[in-house]
């Protein structure tokens, strides 16, 4: 049977979290660029000098940070709850 202790308990809760937060901003940078692919959108942004899309926003790059924080912070957790 296995048994998990405090560190691999937080640990799984941390990358399991971390994750879900990459999951979400990936979802919102898909949106993101098929909004850009369409052709109507594009025309309207080419008429208002606006042509470049923005390559990233601050809080997708905030979420992406902090996801691979709570990942990586969730293996060490797990990895340190064996010692």
């Amino acid at each position: 049977m296995i048994t998990l202790n405090d560190n691999q308990l937080w640990g799984a809760i941390m990358f399991v979290a971390g994750v879900m937060l990459l999951n979400v901003c990936n979802q919102k940078e898909r949106k993101e660029q098929a909004k850009w692919k369409d052709p109507k959108f594009k025309w309207q942004r080419l008429q208002d000098n606006e042509a470049a899309p923005k390559s990233a926003t601050l809080p997708n790059a905030l979420m992406t940070v902090t996801g691979a924080m709570l990942s990586f912070g969730g293996i060490v957790f797990f990895i340190m709850g064996w010692s």
